[in-house]
């Protein structure tokens, strides 16, 4: 009677464990990360309003979730403040400066697949992004071009059909002198 008690108690425990570990290992993550997409300096030629030639630069940041867990409180560091910035898609953010005088963009949350794009405009020098952190981690660089991806339905009737070959690739390997064998037969029924 006693060990059948230690049993139950250990499957028990064991169980609860592995659910846990199931659980963590399954459940959803956040997975931010940043790019520049371009960044562009323009000259302003001299003309009668402005009688001096003057650059003008621009730079665009993304920053993505692509985690399937929503990224909280996604903080957004620049060395400094830029001299005019906007953000799309307009999303709810506050600004601060932190005690080192850096310039902090903070974004409430980035759903999964969500993203927002900080354009900044400056007759100077632009301000370099210092790093990106959330409640989860930090950002990652990561080269951020358009990435086109395929309708699901797509992706599945691909793999599917990839799935079909490799099953009828596997039957030819196991039956191969059957098979062979009826192709000569076929081919001989054919020439006569």
């Amino acid at each position: 009677m006693g060990s059948g008690i230690i049993t139950a108690l250990l499957s028990f425990v064991l169980s609860i464990v592995g659910a846990l570990i199931i659980e963590r290992l399954v459940r959803p993550k956040s997975r931010v990360i940043i790019g520049a997409r371009h960044e562009f300096t323009f000259l302003l030629r001299a003309n009668e309003q402005q009688p001096q030639a003057r650059l003008i630069r621009t730079r665009d940041v993304t920053v993505q979730n692509m985690g399937r867990g929503v990224a909280r409180s996604v903080d957004i560091i620049f060395n400094y403040r830029p001299e005019h910035f906007e953000i799309w898609p307009s999303v709810r953010f506050t600004e601060s400066v932190n005690p080192d005088n850096r310039f902090i963009i903070r974004v409430d949350r980035l759903n999964p697949r969500q993203y927002v794009q900080i354009e900044m405009l400056s007759g100077n020098e632009l301000p370099r992004l210092m790093e990106v952190s959330y409640e989860g981690g930090q950002g990652v660089e990561k080269d951020t071009a358009w990435i086109i991806r395929p309708k699901k339905a797509i992706v599945f009737s691909i793999f599917s059909l990839a799935l079909f070959g490799l099953f009828c690739l596997i039957y030819l390997i196991i039956d191969g002198a059957g098979v062979a064998d009826s192709l000569l037969r076929l081919l001989d029924t054919a020439e006569s």
